[in-house]
């Protein structure tokens, strides 16, 4: 009787710490096996992962009510603390120079204090619509800023607002301004050096990140009319060059050029040659800056041109812009 009474007390005990197992392996919240949805199968544990039984632990719904409302607070307090600050914090030598170029182009000069990754955010209204960035290949933040608009409409008001982000996550931003493009120009000048004319390139001593020519940074960028765009080389400095063909041998009596430059003052030309077909070599032509194009007279023939970089600071010198005027020669 006690040995009955002893085993029946062992049995109680034993059901007692295997029930919850036995209720764990054979319903999932009141359902059979047969009745879990088959989403539900796949968000079980991956056959190779090895599964710890662990006790059940239980979670008042209340509480469990509460997890993403808190989440939410935390995400309201850090975007409470958020502020934008006023750009003119950060000027360096003055507010920012807005230099129309061209009935359809426009840049923005300014020099900041601290380093910034700026845009412009510009449009016929309040609500912009166009947004544009440096052209600077060390990425990230700069002090020396030159973001160019493009594609403007000749004789139009725009708005435009300066906005940048420090490497301390501070948010820099003007208020809205405004600026009009000049009535379209008359053209009296062809660019017998643009794509457009039927110009190309032929040789180029290298384009930047070993991109082909039709390609962001590429030599087509020297010929395309536009100021928001440059071609660069892969770091040829001095040795940079760049040849270009004419759609018809012209007699040209000027030449624009306008170097490219770097915010850590590399990539800028100073001294280049240009040397025709024939091969008369012309300059070297002196370039003061990079803030805009330099014309020179010339009086020559030629169906193509070599541009050989004499004088730099080195890096990735290139050509923001190349422009030949003249006369088509007749055959």
């Amino acid at each position: 009787m006690r040995i009955f009474q002893a085993n029946h007390k062992i049995a109680i005990t034993l059901l007692i710490f295997a029930l919850p197992l036995i209720i764990a392996a054979c319903s999932g919240n009141g359902a059979s096996a047969d009745e879990v949805p088959a989403e539900d199968i796949k968000t079980e544990q991956q056959p190779d992962e090895a599964v710890a039984v662990q006790p059940k632990t239980t979670v008042d719904t209340a509480e469990q009510s509460q997890i993403p409302q808190q989440q939410a607070d935390s995400r309201i307090a850090v975007d409470a603390d958020f502020e934008v600050r006023p750009i003119e914090e950060v000027f360096s030598i003055g507010p920012p120079d807005l230099q129309v170029l061209s009935d359809s182009e426009a840049q923005l000069l300014f020099v900041s204090d601290i380093p910034l990754a700026c845009s412009i955010v510009y449009g016929e209204t309040t609500a912009y619509g166009s947004l544009t960035l440096d052209q600077d290949m060390d990425g990230g933040a700069h002090t020396d800023h030159h973001p160019i608009l493009p594609n403007l409409k000749p004789d139009t008001l725009y708005h435009y607002r300066l906005q940048g982000s420090a490497e301390d996550g501070a948010i820099y931003m003007s208020e809205d301004m405004t600026f009009r493009t000049p009535p379209e120009e008359a053209t009296t000048e062809v660019n017998l050096a643009s794509m457009e004319a039927g110009a190309q390139v032929i040789a180029v001593s290298s384009n930047f990140g070993g991109a082909t020519n039709d390609e962001s940074w590429g030599a087509n960028s020297a010929l395309d009319g536009s100021r928001g765009s440059e071609w660069s080389s892969n770091g040829d400095g001095n040795d940079a060059f760049i040849e270009i063909a004419l759609a018809q041998p012209s007699r040209l009596h000027a030449v624009e050029i306008w170097t490219r430059a770097m915010s850590n003052n590399t990539a800028q030309i100073f001294e280049l040659t240009i040397t025709t077909d024939s091969g008369e070599v012309l300059g070297p032509f002196t370039l003061p800056d990079a803030t805009q194009a330099y014309r020179f007279d010339v009086d020559v023939v030629a169906g193509a041109l070599r541009l050989d970089v004499v004088d730099s600071n080195g890096g990735n010198t290139g050509l923001v812009e190349f422009a030949a005027y003249g006369t088509p020669v007749e055959d």
